[in-house]
């Protein structure tokens, strides 16, 4: 009866012990229990018998085998014995060992683990053992105990030998766990079959001392095995070579031959080096690449994810500096002008493969080194050309409400200072007058569909549209009807361009057409592969977008194409001077390339909140009209944003910009704004933009009576 309580009070002990042990997990390896015997006569009592007493007295063996070990033959002798570890017991010590490996000072760890040190460091402690053949035995003995023990005793035992690791055998211990997991999980079909199978493979290195020497310290602490084979067959290769040298102890009944070894064909070089290194490297690869790498195995995979994550995050990073950006801006000199000397690419040296000399005398000016910097790093060669800066649009201004109507499909323009031409989807165009803001009793009438893009010549007399019906019509101002027909696309057109006497108009035919003023027929014919949605023109070159976010810059004299560059998203709005390309796209972003050589990078990118939907580009400054309502002034030189100004109250989408001399149009969802600014003096001996100085008011002049009351 006392034996029969005491096998159940053994048995609810053992119970007690592996769920607050293993089941639930440790706070840390501190925590880990210390196992104790307990009798009916005595609370704590070392009787020596039981399995407590005999678990114990194995962990005192074990601890004094520890001091006298080495490294090296400590973390042979850790993996012999995760690789005798039940499956449900491996699974309890993974949950346990899970939070520690994810921690940022086990990562730290191994990113900054130093071969060399380490393997001078198991070197010597192989040379302070003294008995190295009596270490194996002593450790050959723990592991047949512990390989025919149960749970408890198996949970007891490497739970207390976890207390004496340090954190790099910890790490080694926990990654071997979860890389068997792994291969189980792969191999779930088979696992029943070769579960008996993967523990009768052993070697002989316990009794053959001198093999353990011939083992290399600099190997690595652990090999994925080929996944061709079993999960079982796997975990065999990965336990301790000397601990697997027991089977024929333990299985005396039965002779198995020394499996052969075998060198892997292939080295995996990624797994060798350090992650941060790892890392380094497949950030190199594009995305094609690094979606393939996820393919190799399941280190690669995570490896290729953290990569993907960290670029995720570095760019959110990027705009939200860039949005800070935007949303502070500087404070600037209104009055500020200069002309100043900005690289282009050197076209002549280009053709001639000519490599590009250091220059004699660096660039004192920061903004026009950063450009120049983008040159040096595409090996582009360049040359100076003089170029007019001015702080545009940064003074005082007052606003003029020309419409108060709600209206999707208004598209306006204007290039003087007397008339505004206004349509919508009725298919007319009217006039408005900037003096009054009253509309003029002229209506032009013809299309036979919506307009869909208007360009007004104030100082030609001209008004040009195009429409849903394929046309794109010349409209005489002082007399109100049409004067020229140009015909050429097959579907809408959607952006119209005009340049003196040349006429650019892009449609959802996937055409660019150029026509002379004078001929109906189209001069140019420019082709894409998806509708195009903004365009511009000079007597030299034209410029086009498209849907798909591609912008090409093409030569009017020669018809042939200089050069694309790439948006995520949709072309808004396309602007160009005589050495630059300023574009903008639903991707929030508005970019300024080079509009020679190729050179596919942007000199600048502005960030926005919000989808770009308008822009201007005058004097190396930069108008944008955004999605959230507000318009931003930046300088392409520098990237800084000089001036926010708001659209409208209620921060409608700024859905078109123009831009004169001392006014700007602002078309918004729900109204129709002009503003104008006072007419600026700019200064040209300014040497930098920065905020003019505090104007120190004088007192004002008192009379001679006032003073003598002051004074009095």
């Amino acid at each position: 009866m006392v034996e029969d309580q005491k096998s159940s009070f053994e048995r609810s002990f053992v119970d007690d012990n592996i769920h607050a042990a293993i089941r639930d997990g440790l706070t840390s390896f501190r925590d880990a229990f210390h196992v104790t015997c307990r009798s009916s006569d005595q609370p704590h009592n070392q009787c020596g018998q039981c399995k407590a007493c005999i678990v114990d007295t194995h962990i005192h063996a074990a601890k004094e085998w520890w001091l006298q070990s080495g490294d090296l033959m400590k973390r042979r002798f850790l993996l012999a014995l995760i690789s005798r570890l039940k499956a449900d017991m491996l699974n309890h010590l993974s949950q346990i060992l899970r939070p520690f490996v994810d921690a940022k000072d086990y990562t730290y760890t191994r990113n900054k683990f130093e071969t060399s040190r380490q393997s001078s460091t198991d070197n010597l402690n192989m040379m302070d053992d003294s008995d190295p053949v009596k270490r194996q035995e002593e450790a050959m003995k723990l592991i047949v105990w512990f390989n025919h023990e149960d749970k408890y005793s198996q949970g007891s035992f490497i739970l207390a030998v976890l207390q004496w690791c340090e954190s790099y055998l910890i790490f080694t211990i926990a990654l071997n766990i979860l890389s068997l997991q792994d291969l189980d999980s792969e191999d779930e079909d088979h696992k029943s079959d070769l579960n008996n199978n993967s523990r009768l493979g052993i070697s002989s290195v316990l009794s053959n001392p001198s093999s353990l020497s011939l083992i290399q310290p600099s190997m690595p602490i652990l090999k994925r095995p080929k996944t061709t084979t079993s999960s079982s067959s796997m975990r065999q290769k990965s336990a301790v070579s000397f601990a697997s040298s027991t089977g024929n102890i333990i299985d005396s009944d039965t002779e198995q031959p020394a499996p052969s070894k075998r060198h892997p064909k292939y080295k995996d070089y990624i797994r060798q080096l350090p992650i941060y290194l790892a890392k380094l490297i497949l950030c190199m690869l594009d995305t094609k690449s690094l979606d393939r790498c996820k393919h190799v195995s399941t280190y690669w995979k995570k490896l290729a994810t953290e990569v993907e994550d960290e670029a995720t995050m570095t760019k959110m990073l990027y705009d939200d500096m860039m949005l800070l950006q935007s949303s502070a801006t500087l404070q600037c000199n209104p009055v500020f002008a200069r002309d100043t000397l900005v690289p282009v690419p050197d076209l002549f040296r280009i053709n001639a493969n000519e490599r590009p000399s250091p220059r004699k005398k660096a660039l004192t000016d920061k903004n026009i080194s950063t450009w120049n910097q983008i040159y040096e790093a595409n090996s582009i060669p360049t040359r100076l050309v003089l170029m007019e800066e001015r702080n545009i649009y940064c003074g005082p201004y007052n606003v003029l409400l020309l419409k108060d109507d709600s209206d999707r499909r208004r598209v306006v323009h204007m290039s003087g200072e007397n008339i505004v031409a206004i349509t919508s989807r009725d298919g007319r165009v009217r006039l408005i007058d900037m003096q009054s803001a009253q509309e003029r009793p002229m209506v032009l009438v013809g299309h036979a569909a919506s307009v869909h893009c208007i360009v007004v010549q104030e100082e030609k007399k001209r008004v040009f549209t195009g429409s849903y019906d394929l046309t794109v019509r010349c409209w005489n101002l002082e007399t109100g009807r049409c004067i020229k027909l140009y015909h050429g696309h097959d579907r809408t057109v959607t952006c119209l361009a005009v340049s003196i006497d040349l006429i650019a108009a892009g449609g959802n035919d996937n055409l660019c057409l150029v026509w002379r003023y004078k001929y109906n027929r189209p001069w140019r014919t420019y082709k894409h592969k998806h509708p195009v949605s903004a365009v511009a023109i000079t007597d030299e070159t034209t410029l086009s977008g498209d849907i798909q976010g591609k912008v090409k810059v093409w030569h009017n004299p020669t018809g042939t194409l200089i050069k694309s560059v790439k948006h995520r998203l949709a072309i808004t709005s396309v602007k160009l001077d005589k050495w630059h390309v300023a574009s903008s796209s639903h991707d929030y972003y508005a970019s300024v390339w080079t509009s020679q050589g190729a050179l596919n990078t942007p000199l600048c990118t502005f960030r926005h909140p919000k989808e770009v939907l308008c822009m201007e580009f005058l004097f190396l400054r930069l108008l944008t009209g955004c999605g959230d309502g507000k318009i931003r002034i930046w300088s392409v030189l520098s990237g800084l944003c000089l001036r926010v100004m708001r659209g409208n109250s209620v921060s409608d989408p700024v859905t078109s910009l123009i831009a004169t001399a001392n006014r700007v149009l602002i078309n918004t969802l729900s109204s129709l704004l002009l503003m104008n600014f006072e007419p600026i003096t700019y200064d040209y001996t300014l040497e930098e933009d920065s905020a003019p100085a505090a104007i120190a008011v004088s007192p004002p002049l008192l009379s001679t009576s006032a003073i003598k009351r002051k004074r009095s």
